[in-house]
């Protein structure tokens, strides 16, 4: 067994960490995967409030999980996470007060 005092302790995961497999996984897609995204960011974009295009909607998803404010749980395939976090997006700004909603962040 391993002394505790040679064993680095990890704190919270920092920007840099979420990063790394996010960027490794957005480089490796292939042209069929970049559409499929581009695809479902027009689907969900339809009906949003003006001003909002597919793509700030693909690229907000994008600089969140690339920022580490949106964690890529293991397991999940990446399309399934960015079409998840856009769909968050989409959710959040419904809400926003300026579109008659409740609540808003973005």
């Amino acid at each position: 067994m391993m002394a505790a005092s040679n064993r680095k302790k990890r704190g919270p995961i920092g920007v840099a960490d979420a990063a790394t497999p996010v960027s490794r996984a957005l480089a490796s897609l292939s042209e069929a995967d970049l559409l499929r995204l581009q695809a479902l960011a027009r689907l969900r974009a339809r009906g949003l409030p003006r001003g909002v295009s597919w793509s700030d909607l693909l690229h907000e998803a994008i600089a969140r999980a690339l920022d580490g404010s949106r964690q890529w749980p293991p397991g999940l395939p990446f399309l399934a996470f960015i079409s998840g976090v856009m769909r968050s997006i989409c959710h959040e700004l419904w809400e926003a007060p300026w579109a008659g909603g409740r609540t808003g962040r973005f």
